[in-house]
């Protein structure tokens, strides 16, 4: 969607630990993210909307208030993970995690890069755009809309900055 992934501009790593039978609900996360399962076991599910448009308005509601989907995808997969074992989720993959009968230790190790950065703004864009109640194109449509919004949002967060200090 997105084309080359372009340079990596931050990253991070967490470790998670889990309660048996513990639950992360139905959400997306804005950066790439390769979850290595350490101890336990793990369900990681994936899923996506048939509807491109009501996949990116789905994902857009983690611009606002709410960082969990209100509905499950329209199809998923499931892949179990045990120790050694990891996923790869690309930015914006909806997904959720339900840990195994035991105890559940997993590294995250998350980064961005100015493709997904770009990415995150054209989606904030869309999200103000959708609160005005306007139906904008979904990323990936129009490079050159998808130019002209993320540069809206960057200009407004230097503006806010500036206008702070």
């Amino acid at each position: 969607m997105w084309g080359q992934p372009g340079a990596m501009v931050s990253r991070d790593a967490s470790i998670f630990c889990g309660s048996p039978g513990s639950v992360v609900p139905i959400h997306c996360d804005r950066h790439h993210n390769v979850l290595l399962q350490l101890a336990g076991v793990k369900e990681v599910g994936v899923g996506w909307f048939d509807d491109p448009s009501r996949q990116a308005a789905e994902i857009e509601r983690n611009f606002g208030r709410h960082l969990n989907l209100e509905v499950a995808p329209d199809r998923s997969e499931v892949h179990t993970l045990g120790p050694g074992e990891g996923i790869y989720l690309p930015p914006y993959t909806i997904h959720w995690v339900r840990c195994g009968p035991e105890p559940s230790t997993a590294l995250s190790a998350s980064f961005a890069t100015s493709t997904s950065v770009q990415a995150e703004r054209v989606h904030a864009c869309n999200a103000r755009l959708r609160r005005l109640h306007l139906t904008p194109v979904r990323p990936g449509v129009s490079p050159t809309r998808d130019r002209a919004k993320a540069a809206a949002i960057g200009l407004g967060r230097r503006l806010r900055h500036r206008a702070a200090t």
